[in-house]
């Protein structure tokens, strides 16, 4: 669970009582509904850079460390979509 995750169900579950479990499954699946799609991205993209970082086999670590080290592309994929993701859900959220 990211920061984010914490603040969207903290919001999900103001003003609730805690101590129902049935007042809880509306905003619970609310709260899974709007983050799921974030969160799927968010696991496949670790997995991805995991496999690229961690199991590249040796031979061709030189030839990706020299791609990652003169393309913008990781910065523009990675670094700057997820802040404009965010950013667009707390919009929506309030």
């Amino acid at each position: 669970m990211s920061i984010c995750d914490g603040y969207f169900i903290g919001q999900c579950l103001a003003g609730l009582d805690l101590k129902e479990a049935i007042a809880l499954e509306k905003p619970l699946q609310k709260y899974e509904s709007k983050r799921l799609a974030h969160t799927s991205k968010q696991v496949q993209a670790a997995v991805n850079l995991g496999q690229m970082f961690h199991h590249e086999p040796s031979m061709l670590r030189p030839v990706r460390n020299l791609v990652l080290d003169y393309i913008w592309l990781l910065q523009s994929h990675v670094g700057e979509k997820n802040p404009r993701e965010i950013a667009a859900q707390l919009a929506e959220n309030g």
